[in-house]
């Protein structure tokens, strides 16, 4: 596939990575790591490059989740913000330039994913407690 093939658009917005894909990614870099064609830092930052794109990805969806629901979908989005919070957080710490950024921008979605899921959970737990 070429960069010209990549830049448009349409072709862009179809490819999507499966979990398959990234855990096959992620046994590539292990696999180059071990056969002596990575050192440890770059095999290190290159995995938490993938932990801050995945981080991005579950904040986006458990924000999106959280809002279109009403909250109402806190039981799934709870989990999962608190999941990005800490890979966004753990990238964040173990990376620069750019993927740091995406790293940052993760945590943030993730906080404040976490702080709204947490909302109709307060108010059930205050409603039982009346």
């Amino acid at each position: 596939m070429t960069t010209t093939a990549l830049s448009s658009p349409t072709t862009a917005e179809a490819i999507r990575a499966s979990d398959a894909d990234r855990e096959r990614a992620l046994d590539l870099l292990r696999d180059h790591w071990l056969a002596g064609r990575l050192t440890l830092d770059e095999y290190e930052e290159r995995c938490d490059e993938a932990g801050a794109v995945l981080a991005l990805i579950l904040g986006v969806m458990s924000l999106g989740g959280v809002v279109l629901s009403l909250g109402m979908l806190f039981v799934l989005t709870l989990p999962a913000s608190t999941w990005a919070w800490s890979l966004g957080r753990r990238a964040r710490r173990g990376t620069r330039g750019a993927i740091r950024a995406v790293a940052g921008t993760a945590e943030a979605l993730g906080i404040l994913a976490t702080a709204i899921a947490c909302l109709p959970l307060a108010g059930c737990a205050l409603w039982l407690a009346t």
